[in-house]
């Protein structure tokens, strides 16, 4: 199975259970992985700098890449951005709720 992540340290195994208490095993389980996920998305890790061409490309933007919609002053414009380590994310604009 190939893994979800491509940064080595959050691949993990799969995980298989057949035994007694199933549903409370499961929900142990996703609770735990909510966990770490949450610790990942709470990271503050810098942001590249855009260049001139991708700064006026992102003024100029205006609605959401991911479902089209206009931003607004309640969903307003964020950049595509990893939590994990700085690289070169695609210049996706997204609504902050996306």
């Amino acid at each position: 199975m190939p893994p979800v992540s491509d940064i080595v340290e959050y691949q993990i195994d799969p995980v298989v259970y057949s035994g007694p208490d199933l549903m409370s095993v499961f929900r142990d389980h996703v609770m735990s992985e909510s966990k770490i996920i949450g610790e990942i998305f709470n990271k503050q890790k810098g942001m590249l700098s855009l260049s001139n061409e991708q700064r006026a490309k992102y003024d100029a933007a205006t609605y959401c890449t991911a479902c089209g919609t206009n931003f607004s002053a309640k969903n307003h414009k964020v950049r595509h951005h990893c939590h994990c380590k700085d690289v070169t994310m695609p210049l996706i604009f997204l609504h902050y709720i996306c």
